[in-house]
């Protein structure tokens, strides 16, 4: 069994693994960030340390109005980063038997995912923090430590 994060980003579905979460913060103050990545618009300053916010709504089109109200906060590869959700739906155990290859129809791009999860008749996109940290677009940043 492995424990996954469900959460809504615009009017979808999509989880990670509880492994990466390292905090969710409702309602936070976000502070525009430097123009360097049209992926990362806003930082949150958590415990005196800037925390980049990853916008997964910048890499598709979202159908419904989304409305940012909560931040994941993920820690991979030495690096913590948040992403804006607009509500968390749940956290549950899953069987692995349920994880399957990412799916060709999900609303998120193959490259920032880890897997799919089937929930009754609905595959919901898994995403992958490490991939979403080695995307061309934002790895530099990182490497860089502008964040």
């Amino acid at each position: 069994m492995i424990e996954i994060l469900f959460f809504r980003i615009g009017d979808r579905v999509a989880g990670v693994e509880t492994q990466y979460l390292e905090e969710v913060v409702h309602s936070p103050g976000l502070f525009p960030y430097l123009p360097i990545s049209p992926y990362i618009k806003e930082m949150f300053v958590n415990r005196g340390k800037p925390i980049g916010i990853i916008d997964l709504s910048s890499f598709v089109s979202l159908n419904g109005k989304a409305i940012n109200n909560d931040l994941i906060l993920l820690y991979a590869s030495d690096i913590s980063f948040g992403i804006k959700i607009n509500k968390i739906v749940q956290v549950r155990p899953v069987s692995e038997s349920k994880i399957v290859s990412p799916d060709d129809n999900t609303f998120l791009p193959e490259e920032l995912l880890d897997s799919s999860c089937k929930v009754k008749r609905m595959m919901i996109p898994i995403i992958s923090p490490e991939k979403i940290l080695h995307h061309p677009e934002i790895e530099p940043l990182w490497n860089n430590r502008k964040i």
